[in-house]
């Protein structure tokens, strides 16, 4: 298995280059859009300065052959290029790691100087944007999207990105590092022992394959990252009723696919809050659409969470509401939540016999025109 890394900021796009760490026995080869490679290199302690890094013709057991891989293009090369050339790299390389490393402030929560390099204090190129302080927005800022551009654009071939700055995600696919070290362990360490993520990982357990009473098949998960254009799609097919019905005021559709609201919506905290999304895949066309969102929030209170459930007006009354309660009230129970309460208008029928059917008791709410819905989980 090899490791690609690559550091997205530079003052030109001829000096972007990346590294391929890869096991001995590896011949140097030219890859699409990139230039000359250089030779394997054996891994000591030094520096090239002290002359302790040394180039191995003939790498034996132990190697690790370092590859520079120059950028070709004078540029600029858009982030979608990138991506896909990097992915191209990783392909045909059998690259299941890659490290991305892009604005320097996101080395730590607090986003202190004394965490950035020594060197990027000293020297203060615009390419090393996100120190506080040091950078103007009108530099740093375009960096950051630029480097969430090519973010996404790796998700989108499908990668998966890691979750916390120390520990990755247990996928067996690929993993995406955003500036982050990995830790591994050895493989007899029982999984109870292992240090818990400080944002959960992608909850593949929930993942599910259900049948509408049509016949219908639909796919039950998490919502993730990359779902954000199929979210757009939805917001589409919702009247203003059921909009109204969802948020208890008018929305307009720009307002609810808005970029940034989108983000927060897909890019969520597992641990803290679960969306899951009913996905439907049209037998002709492969095209996968959204159908539904049921979301579950935890409060401040422990053991308490939050639900909401909208359905595209397209698959009312055809058992996609209630697929999507059934998972939440199954995922609060495996989580061993002790309630969930949910609130509805008055004048939203179709929800209030949902609650009803699973079990919630209903009261009148704060509001006179709201009711709350309580189910006891625990």
């Amino acid at each position: 298995m090899a490791v690609l890394s690559i550091d997205l900021a530079f003052r030109r796009w001829s000096d972007l280059g990346a590294v391929l760490l890869e096991r001995a026995h590896v011949q140097p080869v030219r890859e699409p859009g990139f230039g000359p490679i250089g030779l394997p290199l054996k891994p000591t302690f030094g520096s090239a300065k002290s002359g302790n890094i040394q180039a191995a013709q003939e790498p034996d057991e132990g190697v690790i052959a370092c590859e520079i891989l120059r950028w070709d293009d004078p540029g600029p090369v858009d982030p979608e290029n990138l991506a896909g050339r990097l992915n191209h790299i990783c392909v045909t390389r059998n690259v299941k790691i890659l490290m991305l490393d892009g604005p320097q402030a996101w080395k730590s929560s607090s986003n202190g100087l004394e965490f950035a390099r020594v060197s990027e204090r000293q020297l203060n190129k615009p390419s090393k944007t996100g120190l506080p302080g040091m950078v103007k927005p009108v530099s740093s800022r375009p960096f950051a999207e630029a480097c969430l551009d090519v973010y996404d654009a790796l998700c989108r071939r499908g990668w998966h990105r890691l979750q916390t700055r120390n520990q990755p995600i247990a996928t067996p696919e690929r993993l995406l590092a955003l500036d982050a070290r990995v830790v591994l362990h050895a493989e007899d360490v029982e999984e109870a022992k292992l240090p818990r993520c400080a944002i959960r990982p992608y909850p593949r357990q929930y993942h599910k394959r259900v049948l509408l009473e049509d016949g219908s098949a639909l796919e039950l998960r998490p919502i993730r990252p990359e779902d954000e254009p199929l979210l757009v799609h939805f917001h589409s097919t919702l009247s203003e009723h059921s909009v109204y019905m969802r948020y208890f005021h008018w929305m307009k559709l720009e307002q609810r696919t808005a970029h940034e609201r989108l983000t927060r919506m897909c890019f969520i905290d597992y641990d803290r809050q679960m969306a899951f999304v009913a996905v439907r895949t049209d037998p002709a066309t492969g095209a996968a659409a959204i159908t539904g969102v049921g979301r579950l929030v935890k409060m401040h209170t422990p053991g308490e969470a939050e639900l909401a459930v909208i359905v595209s007006d397209a698959f009312h009354r055809r058992g996609v509401g209630a697929r999507l309660m059934e998972e939440m009230i199954e995922f609060a129970k495996t989580e061993k939540l002790e309630r969930i309460m949910g609130t509805v208008l008055f004048e939203n029928r179709p929800m209030r016999k949902l609650f009803e059917r699973h079990g919630f008791t209903i009261k009148q709410g704060s509001d006179p025109e709201t009711l709350e819905a309580e189910l006891k989980v625990g």
